[in-house]
């Protein structure tokens, strides 16, 4: 999946693409441009940065009038909007027709958004309609239909959407959120914050990757020996930056939670009119969200995950192994290249004995490394949600 670079919330922080906010109203665009539709063709992403539309792998056909309006009445958006676009091609792409006519080109975006039109950005779903995708796409049955946009197939195939799948709770659950509290009442053996030089628009981030403006240390050096930290560095499309640092010394831990508001870009945004892109992230935007004291079983889960993931073995970064595009009669497969194609960057450092250790993961990461990630992004004790 061609994936450009994201995210107004990172500012700059890691890499960035998405404009910043601004309101909007939609009005009922998207029902009045699908209206009497009759078919609706799913694709593999977007048409909008995806070279030859035609090109696309077909996944699914829903034909007749009654099945597609069923489809656009349980796709709802909040009224206000704002204008937040990722720079991704969206996946999986809808293409409505009515009487042989495209009427309309729509993408998903992170299961969250619909990208269609001329909009001032992307819509986003209801709560309740955001379920029921996810549900409703889970329930698109395998094998993939195996053709190109460009071709017609005599007789389409027949789906049947919206059939019960199997409730399993997703891997990125999140427990129920635990009280932060004022951090500086904790044991810290690292600095809660380190206040970085005068310039912080020059100043280098840190070798681990860290803007300066985070207040962050290298843990990589200047760690005591009878100290482990574990420390998660997280950007998302459509969340503001955390840090979650994880400190363990003899039998007691503690999670220290940091996080970089966008208020500041987002208000300069306002003023100017011009998106907050290349926002230089500044000491002034960090907030230390708090802190808290392990409980006597998360550490020891957290051992057990990082064994499970083979951390010690994991490369700085993952290369998803190339997938045949042909099934076993020659004809093209869909692959999803992406497990999530949300835009999130995980940074995760581990120092322990004297030895450290980072990996930095996307949408595509080993068996294990998704459950571990999650994992130590819910030791925040925030109620965060799904990530994916």
């Amino acid at each position: 999946m061609r994936r450009l670079l994201m995210a107004a919330f990172a500012f700059g922080v890691a890499v960035t693409g998405c404009e910043g906010e601004k309101t909007w109203r939609y009005e009922g665009e998207f029902h009045r441009l699908v209206e009497g539709a009759d078919r609706l063709v799913i694709l593999e992403y977007g048409s909008a940065c995806a070279g030859d539309p035609d090109e696309r792998l077909v996944l699914h056909v829903v034909e007749g009038a009654q099945e597609v309006r069923g489809v656009a009445e349980k796709l709802q958006f909040h009224e206000e909007q704002t204008r937040e676009v990722c720079m991704c091609c969206g996946s999986p792409g809808l293409d409505w027709y009515r009487g042989g006519e495209l009427v309309a080109s729509s993408s998903v975006q992170h299961g969250e958004a619909l990208r269609f039109g001329e909009l001032p950005g992307d819509v986003k779903f209801t709560a309740d309609s955001a379920a029921w995708y996810a549900t409703w796409i889970a329930s698109v049955p395998d094998p993939r239909l195996l053709m190109r946009a460009g071709e017609t197939p005599e007789a389409p195939p027949r789906v049947t959407f919206g059939e019960p799948v199997p409730e399993e709770p997703p891997v990125c659950a999140a427990p129920a959120p635990v009280p932060l509290v004022d951090a500086t009442g904790l044991d810290f053996a690292l600095p809660i914050t380190v206040v970085p030089g005068p310039d912080t628009t020059t100043d280098p981030p840190l070798a681990s990757g860290y803007s300066s403006a985070w207040g962050e240390v290298d843990i990589g050096t200047g760690v005591p020996d009878d100290v482990t930290v574990l420390r998660l560095q997280w950007h998302h499309s459509f969340r503001e930056p955390l840090v979650v640092r994880v400190e363990i010394r003899g039998d007691e831990g503690r999670v220290l939670v940091k996080r970089l508001s966008s208020d500041r870009c987002r208000e300069a945004e306002r003023q100017t009119g011009d998106p907050a892109l290349g926002c230089t992230p500044l000491p002034e935007d960090l907030e230390v969200v708090g802190g808290r004291s392990l409980r006597a079983e998360e550490w020891p889960r957290t051992e057990e995950l990082l064994a499970a993931a083979r951390f010690p073995q994991l490369s700085e970064r993952f290369v998803a192994p190339q997938q045949p595009r042909v099934d076993d009669q020659g004809r093209p497969r869909i692959v999803f290249e992406n497990v999530c194609v949300d835009g999130s960057t995980w940074t995760l450092e581990l120092w322990s004995a004297g030895r450290y250790q980072r990996i930095i993961r996307d949408c595509e990461m080993e068996d294990g490394v998704q459950e571990l990630l999650c994992h130590v992004l819910h030791l925040s004790g925030l109620e965060i949600g799904p990530p994916y």
